[in-house]
């Protein structure tokens, strides 16, 4: 069985052909690993790989807490957007929006009432009025509920859709 037997030191070039890089690319990795050149041109080889490779696990920890930190920052400048949003009125909370339809549905509904004994006098007349008033009251209602539910849930209802 024969050995093939590894040079101490190598030159640059060598180096940068392991590594898949240009030569001045392999110089940077060897100084940024704190390799020093045991003569002018040439590397130790066992030191570089081993100096580079331990880079390299480190820069890969180092990656993974800075994506760790990009998805905080992502989150604190989504929830910055949201807060402004909120104050300038582009968006309004949810039960803001329900109070507000909630508020609307009264006012509508007093002003119907009133309608039947503001038109006539006659009493099967009003009657007749006021029913007709009473299911538009519920159809208001369900079209409201309806609506709440959808924004509640973040979804429209499929039967509309068809």
């Amino acid at each position: 069985m024969t050995t093939n037997e590894l040079p101490e030191t190598v030159p640059i070039a060598a180096l940068a052909e392991l590594f898949g890089v240009t030569s001045r690319q392999a110089r940077n990795l060897l100084e940024g690993a704190k390799v020093k050149s045991a003569a002018r041109g040439h590397w130790p080889l066992a030191t570089a790989i081993k100096a580079v490779l331990a880079q390299a696990r480190e820069n890969r920890e180092t990656d993974a807490l800075a994506s760790a930190r990009a998805r905080v920052m992502n989150a604190k400048a989504k929830a910055q957007e949201l807060a402004l949003a909120r104050q300038e009125r582009e968006v309004i909370p949810l039960e803001d929006a329900c109070e507000v339809m909630d508020e609307y549905t009264a006012v509508v509904r007093e002003a119907m009432n009133s309608i039947a004994a503001r038109v006539t006098r006659d009493i099967e007349l009003r009657r007749k009025i006021e029913a007709e008033v009473r299911t538009a009251h519920e159809t208001i209602v369900k079209k409201l509920r309806k609506c709440a539910a959808e924004l509640r849930t973040g979804g429209t209802d499929q039967e509309d859709a068809a």
